[in-house]
């Protein structure tokens, strides 16, 4: 019993310390969430180990992708370097200790109220200092991170919203990569939450909700709103989702009604969806105009090489000012997760990464639960999130995957307990 109590007290730590993705970094290799979860698988090493869900069958498909964006490297061996290793490290080393050793401790979990109320404090802590720092930065012109110890240079250039407000960083080295904390965090929330007053959860949101917003990350903000308008469809029978979707629909035409709601909206989503909609000349937002030259780059790679050539190398071929097959990399990633597959194991690695998340969702889905379906939005929301991002070594991705097993998991064992004879 105290062994269990003891599980569930570093779970809970380890959510408090997952928003650290660049703060109080020991370094840019090693943030708090890596030390912390490391650290204890090390000194727990048998008994994760020992444990029924380190390995499940479901796993030979990451396997598969880490392998062929290995095996790939041999059609592109004139340009490996250091940044092959880093890459695959870093992969290897992240699905590892983010997913299969998360898992074992979500596994010891009784219920998920323990869990919920950490990210409600981790969420609290957060959103206070991506307030604090919003103001800070903006009113009282001071540099957070000149005070506070990131693992990015303190000079690195600030991100605009508006072209006059700072957009704060949280705890990440980047606004986009703290809000996926929040689409993680906020259904998760909600498990503990929804068992307390109304104005609780009011007061709650009045902190919470503002500071996401604050952070200005169209992609999270977009990928939130469609993961929760998905999910309420899929469970459009249930009365609650469809007065969500409801209230949903309703909100947004109220926000967009007033001139702020939809200026915020043309600053922070609007401008991003020229990416889909325009050709690079037509994009007015300079960041819409770099992702279409990206993708056109990492398009024209992959018609080079659509087997793939190897984790890492097009960071090594962009380090290194090579060509690939002609074609010149003006950046050392390709802005997306999906593509970063798609460039290191080719076309058939991408397909086990969709079929890998495919499985996950659809199980997720039959499982009619409170939790299940929050969880299901929190995965959704951070997959269409990986479309405009490709640090695949947060955190974020990785647990919600972990959750998912570990309810998928327990609905199967309750089933075969139901169906079990009675003598």
């Amino acid at each position: 019993m105290r062994e269990k109590i003891l599980w569930q007290r570093l779970i809970q730590i380890y959510i408090i310390l997952i928003p650290f993705l660049s703060a109080f970094a020991v370094s840019p290799l090693l943030p708090l969430p890596l030390l912390f979860i490391s650290s204890i698988f090390l000194i727990l090493f048998g008994k994760f180990i020992d444990s029924k869900i380190f390995w499940l069958r479901d796993d030979i498909d990451i396997f598969v992708i880490i392998a062929l964006g290995v095996g790939t490297m041999i059609f592109s061996w004139q340009y490996l370097g250091q940044k092959n290793i880093n890459h695959l490290a870093a992969i290897s080393v992240s699905i590892f200790f983010f997913y299969f050793v998360v898992r074992v401790l979500l596994q010891c979990l009784d219920s998920f109220q323990g869990l919920s109320r950490a990210f409600v404090f981790s969420l609290f802590i957060v959103s206070g200092f991506v307030i604090f720092e919003f103001i800070a930065s903006n009113y009282f012109n001071i540099h957070v991170p000149s005070i506070i110890p990131y693992s990015f240079p303190p000079d690195a250039p600030d991100a605009l919203i508006f072209g006059t407000f700072i957009r704060p960083r949280g705890l990440a080295e980047e606004a986009g990569f703290m809000s996926m904390f929040y689409e993680l965090a906020l259904p998760m929330s909600f498990i503990y939450l929804k068992n307390l007053p109304f104005l609780a959860i009011a007061y709650y949101a009045m902190v919470a909700l503002p500071s996401f917003l604050l952070l200005g990350s169209g992609a999270g903000v977009a990928s939130f709103l469609m993961a929760i308008i998905i999910v309420c469809l899929i469970n459009i029978k249930q009365k609650w989702f469809l007065y969500i979707l409801l209230f949903l629909c309703l909100a947004i035409m109220v926000v967009l009604s007033f001139e702020a709601g939809r200026l915020y909206f043309h600053q922070v989503v609007g401008r991003r969806l020229e990416f889909f909609l325009f050709d690079p000349m037509q994009q007015t937002a300079s960041t819409a105009r770099i992702r279409t030259e990206v993708y056109f780059k990492m398009f024209n790679l992959f018609l080079a090489a659509p087997w793939g050539i190897g984790w890492g190398t097009a960071s090594q071929i962009y380090s290194e000012g090579w060509e690939y097959s002609g074609i010149v990399l003006d950046k050392p990633s390709f802005i997306s997760f999906y593509s970063e597959i798609l460039i290191a194991s080719g076309f058939l690695g991408l397909l086990f990464f969709m079929k890998f998340i495919y499985k996950k969702i659809v199980k997720l889905i039959y499982i009619k639960t409170i939790e299940a379906q929050l969880v299901l939005i929190s995965l959704i929301s951070i997959c269409l999130h990986y479309l405009f991002i490709s640090n695949y070594w947060m955190p974020m991705l990785w647990f919600s995957l972990a959750m998912t097993d570990v309810l998928i998991r327990r609905r199967k064992k309750e089933n075969k307990l139901k169906c079990k004879p009675i003598i």
